[in-house]
């Protein structure tokens, strides 16, 4: 009995670390999907998590980016993203797939959107999982998100 409570000890945390690599197939849990969408390179995979959204903004660092520039409040940048209905788990909007990469100003951080791209550098990935209070009382909203230009703010 003893050796069967040390196994279990062991494996339950390597357990977790292999549900944080993600896993393309998600299996084992229990609701959590995965949303296939073309990037640019080929299918991307977004997992969306099982039960109910996160009640504060996630910032995921997906790949950091090597570029000189972070984004700040009032910087216009460019990006190429996908964005992903939590409840629906389908995709609302691809720039990869529809209209190429988005322009916009970050205004004054207000939504989880723009808190979310605080301090990225050009050239990196993140996944904002953005609750619906801070995505405009839609309803909760994945973005993944690449960073491709920051032009600093200007006074």
């Amino acid at each position: 009995m003893k050796h069967l409570v040390l196994i279990s000890a062991l494996l339950t945390p390597l357990a977790f670390l292999a549900w944080g690599c993600g896993s393309s197939t998600d299996a084992g849990h229990a609701g959590a999907r995965v949303t296939e969408v073309t990037g640019p390179h080929g299918k991307l995979k977004i997992r969306v998590p099982s039960g109910r959204p996160p009640k504060a903004l996630v910032v995921k660092e997906l790949r950091e980016g090597s570029g000189p520039e972070a984004a700040r409040a009032g910087d216009e940048v460019a990006v190429d993203y996908v964005g992903i209905d939590y409840g629906t788990r389908k995709a609302f909007y691809d720039t990869w797939e529809q209209a190429g990469p988005s322009h916009f100003h970050l205004k004054a951080m207000r939504t989880g959107w723009e808190r979310g791209l605080r301090g990225m550098k050009v050239g990196g990935r993140r996944e904002l999982i953005v609750p619906s209070r801070l995505a405009y009382g839609t309803g909760a909203l994945i973005y993944l998100v690449d960073l491709l230009e920051v032009r600093p703010w200007v006074s």
